[in-house]
Parts: C-alpha cells; sequence; structure tokens
C-alpha cells in the first residue's frame, strides 16, 4: 500500500510502502475490532449474482462480529487469571517477579512491589540471580547453568 505524500515537507516526493505482516491480522489477538457494517468492503466474486454477494457479506459480518466476542472473553477470562495468581502469590510472598510461558507458550511476565524500594530490591535480586547463573554456566562447560551439581 502507497501512502500519499505529506504535505508541507522537504521529502513530500518520497512515498513510503507499508510492509505486510506474515500473520494475518484475523489470526492475531492483538488484531483490531472488526469493522462496522458501513466500513466493510463489498465483496465482489465474479459469477456471482447480488443476493449472494450479499449473503456473503453478511455471513463476513457476522463471522467478524462472533471472533470480537469471542477474543473479548479470552482476554478478559486471562486477565481474571493473571489477577487470581497474583493474589495468591502475595499471600505467601512479598514483593515477587514471576517470568516464564503459560501453557500456549505465550511469554508471561509479572511484578508485584508496592513501592519502588521493592523495585530496585527485585530487580538486583534479578541481575544476582542471572550473575550466578553465567558463572555455573562458565564453571561447568555449559553442562550445568542452574548449580544442581555441586561436587
Amino acid at each position: 500500500m502507497v501512502s500519499k505524500p505529506t504535505k508541507n515537507t522537504k521529502t513530500s516526493n518520497k512515498r513510503s510502502v507499508k510492509k505486510a505482516s506474515p500473520i494475518p491480522q484475523a489470526l492475531s489477538l492483538n488484531a483490531p475490532a472488526p469493522a462496522k457494517p458501513s466500513e466493510l468492503s463489498p465483496v465482489v466474486i465474479a459469477g456471482m449474482t447480488a443476493p449472494e454477494q450479499k449473503k456473503i457479506q453478511e455471513m463476513l459480518m457476522h463471522a467478524q462480529l462472533e471472533y470480537a466476542k469471542i477474543k473479548t472473553l479470552v482476554v478478559k477470562e486471562k486477565k481474571r487469571e493473571i489477577e487470581t495468581l497474583d493474589l495468591i502469590v502475595k499471600e505467601f510472598m512479598g514483593p515477587f517477579m514471576l517470568i516464564g510461558y503459560d501453557l500456549n507458550n505465550n511469554p508471561v511476565e509479572m511484578v508485584s512491589a508496592a513501592s519502588p524500594g521493592e523495585h530496585d530490591a527485585l530487580l538486583e535480586r534479578l541481575r544476582r540471580v542471572m550473575y550466578k547463573i553465567s558463572q555455573n554456566i562458565a564453571n561447568s562447560n555449559g553442562s550445568d547453568p542452574y548449580g544442581y551439581n555441586n561436587n
């Protein structure tokens, strides 16, 4: 897609090209909300009658609305689960940091610190853990990065 040149700039003769994403937006969780019926471009397929094309357009609009509903429910449920996990962990720990992956291999990062001092303490702890892991890798030639085999 080529954009229009901008006005009142020295580079108004240059045009930029927008690269297409390798993942279709319809499959992405970050996809924009479906367009309103008035914003949808009409489906035109050669050899189809106008009523058939209208029916396909209605089916597409219905599918987009259903997708938006399901996506909204999934996002709300994930937020609820994370909030519940946060409350459970807070019962047993002070400030904490959680880094990992959920069951769908999506990255999860959670930091719970009530003050800037607690946040700084967590960052210092993370730095020390990463240093310890790097030292274990260096001392064990990469075979024991977490220091479990203390011979």
